[in-house]
């Protein structure tokens, strides 16, 4: 993406949106604030391109919203593997026949389940001439995604993967549904690396989402100041679940806003190496060079502080909420928040950002 591009996406985010996408010479493309952003703001909201649970939670996690289902789910009438909360996700999830036919054979692929779920998403919104709305006024079907996305280096394990997942999605689908192994590799590879993990109470897998809008522009950071949260839907609102990053501290004009792609809680071999498996890149943030164990002891009691404390939970982060309240991204609690506006803006040192003047 260049930065005529990165123009474009400016100009499609909301006109009340505190950031703006920079290209720079020291990072490449990142968003950075155009104002000073309180904690607990939502930065932007945004619909995924392509949902898809993951198979771990299909039958306790609705399809359609992702709510969990307490009660006999409903099942989809044309596979045993979608299920729904309430006659109204059933009927309103666009679930045609083609991902009907291919949840019904996982072949020998099931360890990449997963994938092969969102290669075959993509496929059907292909044969479908599907267009998805992300922003307002902002569509992307399958011949405009694979050229938003960069190509990156992978490891031999993770190219293996994306392989038997190409493989397996081919064979699931239909022949007229069908595009060239190298095509469909090529659109997984750049795919693969865009795709957010929706994580439940203790870490638990719910989902993968992937977005074209502006949430794939948001670098990385192990201390990050942003967080990715499901927004609790509205009365009457029947269209795919939305998402938010919200700011998770105070970040000044100018700063870089990040999240973490990582498990946050993981020790920097562990993020490093997911990092290196499933985004393809060398972790350099502040966090992950930090020489002296002492400062990275630092970071961690500074996360932690924003650590869920729910039972049942206790790895996800939180954000602060009106009214004295915080609320966790991975089991959606909410309790009495006892940090002050003082300790929250401390949560992260600034020398974890990279800054602009507007």
């Amino acid at each position: 993406m260049d930065s005529r591009d990165a123009a474009a996406v400016n100009a499609s985010l909301p006109p009340d949106a505190p950031i703006r996408v920079v290209r720079t010479e020291h990072a490449g493309l990142g968003v950075y604030a155009t104002r000073k952003i309180r904690p607990g703001e939502t930065v932007l909201v945004e619909r995924p391109l392509v949902l898809t649970v993951s198979r771990s939670a299909e039958h306790h996690v609705c399809a359609r919203c992702l709510a969990s289902i307490s009660a006999r789910p409903l099942r989809c009438e044309g596979c045993t593997r979608c299920h729904y909360c309430s006659e109204r996700c059933r009927a309103a999830h666009a679930h045609g026949k083609l991902e009907c036919a291919a949840r019904a054979s996982d072949g020998d692929a099931a360890d990449v389940g997963d994938l092969v779920d969102q290669a075959v998403a993509l496929l059907a919104m292909r044969r479908y001439a599907g267009a998805v709305e992300t922003l307002p006024g902002v569509r992307c079907d399958y011949a405009s995604y694979r050229g938003r996305l960069d190509r990156i280096a992978r490891t031999k394990a993770t190219g293996e993967a994306i392989r038997r997942a190409t493989k397996a999605a081919l064979r699931a689908v239909p022949e007229a549904a069908r595009v060239p192994p190298a095509e469909l590799f090529d659109v997984l590879n750049r795919h693969q690396c865009n795709v957010y993990g929706v994580l439940g109470a203790g870490n638990a897998d719910v989902a993968l989402a992937s977005f074209v809008g502006a949430f794939h522009l948001f670098n990385h950071s192990c201390c990050p100041n942003l967080v990715f949260d499901c927004v609790p839907r509205e009365i009457g609102d029947d269209g795919p679940p939305r998402f938010a990053l919200v700011a998770l501290t105070a970040i000044e004009e100018g700063a870089e806003l990040c999240h973490c792609y990582a498990p946050s809680a993981a020790g920097p071999s562990v993020r490093r190496a997911y990092l290196r498996q499933h985004h393809g890149f060398e972790c350099t943030c502040a966090r992950c060079g930090c020489d002296d164990p002492a400062d990275e002891l630092d970071f961690e009691e500074r996360l932690e502080r924003a650590r869920c404390p729910l039972p049942g939970c206790g790895t996800g982060l939180s954000y602060q909420l009106a009214g004295g309240r915080r609320r966790c991204v991975q089991c959606g609690g909410t309790w009495d928040d006892e940090l002050s506006s003082g300790e929250e803006s401390a949560l992260l040192p600034q020398k974890a950002s990279r800054s602009l003047a507007f």
